[in-house]
């Protein structure tokens, strides 16, 4: 059980994590359905059993999430915030579990802080527990499991590390693309077994030996099924084969940068800068601890984050699985960030100064980051959808003035579909229909409203004229003429 005193300076994390919270639980307030989530909480109206045994599988069927979405509802009722509800909760865990992991590693408020920052303080890692999805919920859970692994660390209880199994399991029931943490997570504690017990407790050696694998045959009897339809159905396809750092690391980098601007740079400026800074950062972490020759939390660390990039690797030269891509990818933040804030501590160990400079300067830059990447009406990932509302309003507002007819027919380019096909059944029906699903322009003579993006404009203007602007040219709501 984490235990946090009233101290001053846990009424300021206090604070940060009421702050953050309001603003996730705000943005799946305000934030209308996203392209994807239609998908998710259409698989969540089946049985349990085609929920568990993936009866269709479509890879928007993350298993623990959509369950918790059929909970929600059975509960609470069909809305989206109620879809979202145990999302936004589940940034709830990451807050504490991250603070906690910090408060274990570091002593110095200061590098407390910079752990903090540089996983809750993300942009596009908050934007997913907004949203009905099983990525931040995965995230949140790994969070734990890393936790009572940092934990082994200290006191080599076999307890937590039965626990870190454990969350580490339910993170990959809650999204798949976890088997990237879990498989690496349960070698590493088989070597760190033996290298504690095996020579002088051999007894308790194979009582963890057979909770790892215990854990793992349970995990892969309830997931075999799902992930042989995953596999044959090629549900993989959207994934990268150019390569890791390409696929994984450069899209992941990109998308953490959320449109913030930073002179002009470009984005392989910033995945290049990104990338040195981190690398240059470890190896002199790690050369200090070599040198030093102290405790090896770094190491396990490095081992760990070490241990799931080799297997990736693997994963797609063995078994022809793809690169993972920038969302599906976010579990390697906290992966990343722990060993990085070790590394600047063993740099604060040689020389206090630039250490605290180190500090200062990153909790700065991500701070600044934060207030200029975070915004609650939209979604970096979806950020097509941020208008739906605006739509469906503007339209409503026409037809309830007269200017337009009862039901106006409005037909959209595909990816707005899932997102204007739930809200006008959610609330829009007596003013708004939509046009049955992949109705062709040039076939469509009943449609009033037409919503687009701006590739397929010029082309829509022969039958149609613009009727408002979304998002300074980027999206349109036209209008048929002589209707």
């Amino acid at each position: 059980m984490i235990k946090f005193q009233a101290s001053i300076e846990n009424k300021w994390y206090f604070l940060l994590g009421l702050i953050l919270f309001f603003l996730v639980a705000k943005e799946a307030y305000v934030l209308p359905l996203t392209h994807d989530e239609g998908n998710t909480i259409h698989c969540s109206t089946t049985s349990v059993k085609d929920i568990v045994t993936y009866a269709d599988p479509v890879p928007n069927n993350h298993i623990l999430n959509t369950l918790l979405i059929k909970l929600n509802t059975s509960l609470f009722g069909e809305r989206l915030f109620i879809d979202r509800l145990h999302n936004f909760l589940a940034f709830i865990p990451l807050f504490l579990f991250t603070l906690a992991i910090a408060k274990i590693l570091f002593d110095d408020i200061w590098l407390r802080l910079l752990l903090l920052a540089t996983i809750v303080l993300q942009p596009f890692l908050l934007d997913f527990f907004s949203v009905t999805r099983g990525y931040g919920l995965s995230v949140a859970l790994q969070m734990v499991s890393l936790y009572y692994f940092v934990r082994l660390l200290y006191d080599g209880k076999s307890s937590d590390l039965t626990k870190s199994l454990v969350w580490a399991a339910l993170g990959v029931y809650a999204n798949f693309t976890l088997l990237n943490y879990y498989i690496p997570l349960s070698a590493l504690l088989i070597f760190y077994s033996f290298r504690q017990n095996y020579k002088i407790r051999k007894q308790v050696f194979s009582k963890e030996l057979i909770t790892i694998f215990a854990t793992g045959i349970t995990l892969l009897a309830i997931i075999i099924v799902p992930l042989y339809k995953m596999v044959s159905t090629k549900q993989f396809v959207y994934w990268g084969n150019t390569g890791f750092f390409h696929d994984t690391v450069k899209h992941l980098t990109i998308s953490l940068r959320s449109g913030v601007d930073y002179f002009g740079a470009t984005h392989e400026v910033i995945y290049a800068s990104f990338i040195s800074i981190i690398g240059i950062v470890m190896v002199i972490g790690l050369i200090i601890q070599w040198l030093k020759k102290s405790d090896t939390k770094l190491y396990w660390m490095m081992s760990l984050l070490l241990g799931v990039i080799v297997y990736n690797q693997l994963q797609f030269y063995v078994l022809d699985i793809p690169f993972l891509n920038a969302r599906t990818a976010l579990f390697f933040i906290p992966l990343v960030s722990i060993p990085f804030c070790l590394s600047i501590q063993n740099i604060s160990f040689v020389n206090k100064n630039i250490g605290f400079a180190l500090v200062i300067l990153l909790n700065s830059l991500i701070l600044q980051h934060f207030i200029r990447g975070s915004r609650v009406n939209t979604n970096f990932e979806w950020y097509y959808d941020q208008n739906t509302y605006q739509v469906l309003d503007h339209i409503k507002s026409m037809v309830e003035s007269g200017q337009a007819p009862k039901p106006a027919i409005i037909n959209c380019y595909w990816i707005f579909y899932p997102s204007l096909s739930y809200h006008i059944a959610h609330g829009y029906e007596e003013y708004i229909q939509i046009a049955p699903w992949d109705t062709k322009i040039s076939n469509d003579n009943t449609s009033v409203f037409y919503y687009t993006e701006s590739g397929e404009r010029e082309q829509l203007l022969e039958k149609f004229d613009i009727s408002k602007d979304f998002g300074y040219g980027a999206r349109f709501l036209m209008r048929a003429k002589g209707k």
